[in-house]
């Protein structure tokens, strides 16, 4: 329990009941990585991300142009 800080995202996260492990990388069998609940935490913050954005789903509207008054 406690506050995580991704460098990466540049934010803080909030977690409960979380199981960190050091694994081996499941790309790389020669170098090791973090994993959060049993998946690697890059993979963890990649799904957390999407599913945000996908939560925010704001349409981008153009800018209008302003009508100036001249004097």
């Amino acid at each position: 329990m406690g506050e995580l800080y991704s460098e990466k995202h540049g934010r803080k996260f909030t977690t409960e009941k979380a199981v960190f492990q050091v694994v081996k990388d499941p790309t790389d069998g020669t170098k090791l990585v973090l994993a959060f609940d049993r998946k690697p935490i890059a993979e963890r913050f990649k799904e957390q991300f999407d599913k945000l954005r996908q939560n925010i789903h704001r349409p981008i509207q153009p800018q209008r142009k302003g009508r100036r008054m001249r004097l």
